[in-house]
C-alpha cells in the first residue's frame, strides 16, 4: 500500500527536494493509517473471539448469508474507521446483536444504527449506558 502511494506521489510531484519532501509525508501517512487499520481489525477480530460461542449460536442458515455478505462487511468498514479504539468494542457489541432474530436480518435499520453509533463518541455512549433507564421512561410515557 505504502509503495502504491509513493509510487503516485513520485510520478506526479516534481523532482527534487519538494518531491522528497512530499514522498516522506505521504510515506509517513499511508504508515499511519496502516498501522491504525492494523490496530483496529486486531481489536475486533479479539472481541469476536471473545463472543465466539454466542456468535455460532446466532448463526444459522436463515441468517448466514446476510452475516457474510452485509453485516460483517459493515462493521469492519466501521471498525476500519474507528479513531476511538473503546468504541471497537461497542460496534461489535452491534454487531452481535444485529444477529438476533428480532432485527430480522433488517439491512437498512443496522445501517441507522451504525451511523448514529459513528456520529457519537464514546464519552456520549458510556454517558447514556449509565444514564438510561428504560423503566424509568416507560412509567413517564405512561
Amino acid at each position: 500500500m505504502i509503495e502504491i502511494g509513493a509510487d503516485l506521489v513520485t510520478e506526479t510531484v516534481i523532482d527534487g527536494k519538494l518531491g522528497q519532501l512530499v514522498l516522506g509525508v505521504v510515506a509517513a501517512k499511508l504508515s499511519y493509517k496502516q498501522k491504525g487499520f492494523e490496530e483496529n481489525v486486531t481489536i475486533a477480530l479479539n472481541g469476536l473471539k471473545k463472543r465466539d460461542e454466542r456468535v455460532e449460536k446466532a448463526l444459522n442458515d436463515d441468517n448466514y448469508q446476510f452475516v457474510q455478505n452485509i453485516l460483517f462487511p459493515i462493521m469492519f468498514d466501521y471498525v476500519i474507521d474507528e479513531s476511538e479504539k473503546e468504541e471497537i468494542s461497542i460496534i461489535i457489541n452491534v454487531f452481535d446483536n444485529a444477529m438476533q432474530p428480532k432485527y430480522n436480518n433488517d439491512e437498512q435499520l443496522i445501517r441507522i444504527y451504525f451511523d448514529i453509533l459513528k456520529e457519537l463518541r464514546i464519552n456520549e455512549l458510556m454517558f447514556f449506558i449509565e444514564n438510561y433507564d428504560p423503566d424509568k421512561y416507560k412509567r413517564e410515557l405512561k
